[in-house]
């Protein structure tokens, strides 16, 4: 695993999950950012993406901070 910047806010959840994004080099700066819609049943988040992003359970990520990806 890597380490990238959050250009999202998600709070967190009681078990820990691993959110399909994308690494990007936008307005915002260079970081990871996730799909909208992260249902399981969304597969074209697969495609849009290219990294999972870990979020540990209890876990808040706010903009600008430091999150683990798995490159895909």
């Amino acid at each position: 695993m890597t380490q990238s910047r959050a250009l999202f806010n998600r709070n967190g959840e009681s078990r820990d999950v691993f959110l399909r994004g994308r690494l990007v080099d936008g307005d915002e700066g260079c970081g990871v950012d996730i799909y909208p819609n992260q249902s399981s049943g969304v597969l074209s988040s697969v495609a849009w993406g290219n990294v999972l992003v870990r979020q540990k359970s209890g876990e808040n990520i706010r903009v600008n901070d430091t999150v683990d990806v798995l490159i895909y």
